[in-house]
């Protein structure tokens, strides 16, 4: 056969080929190669047929590296035009305009026709989050007012956007007023419902004829135990969020609490009232509503009542202007109608308001300084604690005993027994 090629020369014929992508490994010289080694075996084996012309050719082309195209002279193209943004606000712009798909021209576009199947409740937020400022919107006024269209069409989306909003009159409070149009039948809907939890909560607590004898009792056992303290005895009354404090005052040994104690009182002396937590059940969801929280929301609606308002009125005088933008049109309405609402809307919080006051009162809470969902919450609360013990008790709510874990286990028959060798009782 033939010989064998030098060592170091395995595929080092030359010859003409496109310069191909390379391997990054780690190479070994010939003179560090063993001849013993598996190396060192197919240096001696050489290249054989393994790769003739038509593979290298095939090899060539599946792996050649892109040639870099030759631009003639004079072509280049001109430097990308630097924005006159700040960088990240840049891309933070780019990023939700990506998010929403929607160049700026679409957005101009649906902001001028108000169109509704694009500008959800959502999309006007992330619009709201990027809204150029009017250092930006001059900015970029001033760096592209010499560009040719074609340029212009070549700016990034949040510089477009910047001139964008340079041609649609208040951006910032036209999004807004959308804002409110979207999110209106929603907060009306939520605060009505939470007022008529509030009022059936009221209206529950005010009915339950169990609470009066129930904080009598509580009353006359806590001055009892309170002879001798000066601050505490001979007590008028207690704020409703003391009736928590029952189950952290422990008997003696430990074993039951003044809770218990009370639960025994209604078992044996009111068996009308056992089930009176069942009559309460409003009390769990009013003890989650915020009436400041519902107030402040109304003042901030009324507020964007009144700016949409504003915007109406500007809006009327630039209509010969822009007689394509149909904002008057698609919000004239329902202004009118939404300020009728949330007049009806803010009568309705105010009686509830009015409701929550009297039940303070009537509990001795303190005129002005009702706290709706600390009275609630300690109520439920208390109400959960006096659940728990009538179960531990095993008595049910229509007061029958049932059988709980130590009843049962006291009524487990006595182990089997007989007589062991020595005379004596054993167990089995």
């Amino acid at each position: 056969g033939p010989a064998p090629p030098p060592p170091g020369a395995l595929g080092a014929a030359p010859r003409e080929r496109k310069k191909t992508k390379s391997i990054l490994w780690q190479p070994l010289s010939s003179d560090k190669v063993d001849p013993n080694s598996v190396w060192g075996q197919i240096q001696a084996l050489g290249d054989g047929d393994l790769l003739d012309d038509e593979r290298q050719a095939e090899l060539d082309k599946m792996f050649a590296n892109k040639e870099q195209k030759q631009k003639a002279r004079g072509s280049a193209a001109a430097p990308k035009r630097r924005s006159p943004l700040d960088s990240r606000r840049e891309q933070n712009m780019g990023i939700v305009l990506k998010a929403l798909k929607m160049s700026p021209e679409e957005v101009e576009e649906s902001l001028t026709e108000i169109n509704d199947d694009r500008l959800d409740i959502d999309t006007i937020e992330a619009l709201l989050s990027i809204v150029p400022t009017a250092d930006e919107v001059s900015k970029v006024k001033a760096f592209a007012q010499d560009l040719p269209p074609d340029e212009i069409c070549e700016l990034s989306g949040a510089t477009r956007l910047c001139l964008v909003a340079g041609s649609i009159p208040r951006l910032e409070p036209r999004l807004k007023s959308l804002r409110l149009r979207c999110s209106f039948p929603e907060f009306v809907e939520d605060t009505y419902a939470d007022m008529e939890i509030l009022q059936e909560a009221v209206a529950q607590v005010r009915g339950c004829e169990a609470i009066p004898p129930l904080l009598r009792y509580v009353l006359v056992v806590g001055n009892h135990l309170n002879k001798g303290a000066a601050r505490l005895s001979g007590a008028a009354g207690f704020k409703i969020a003391d009736l928590a404090k029952l189950k952290d005052v422990k008997t003696a040994d430990s074993k039951a609490s003044l809770l218990d104690f009370v639960v025994d009182f209604v078992i044996t002396q009111q068996p009308q009232h056992i089930a009176f937590t069942e009559d309460l059940q409003a009390i769990n969801a009013a003890k989650s509503i915020s009436v400041p929280d519902a107030r402040s929301s109304l003042a901030a609606v009324a507020k964007d009542m009144g700016m949409l308002k504003s915007q109406l009125t500007m809006a009327e005088k630039e209509r010969d202007a822009r007689p394509e933008d149909q904002f008057c049109e698609k919000l004239r309405a329902f202004h009118g109608a939404a300020e009728e609402e949330l007049a009806r809307l803010k009568d309705r919080v105010e009686e509830t308001v009015q409701q929550l006051d009297g039940l303070g009162q009537f509990f001795g809470e303190g005129k002005g300084q009702f706290d709706s969902r600390q009275f609630f919450g300690s109520l439920a609360t208390f109400c959960d604690a006096f659940d728990e013990v009538m179960k531990k008790k095993g008595v049910d709510r229509d007061g029958r005993q049932t059988e709980t874990a130590a009843t049962a286990e006291a009524s487990q028959p006595e182990p089997a027994t007989e007589e062991g060798p020595a005379g004596g009782l054993q167990a089995t």
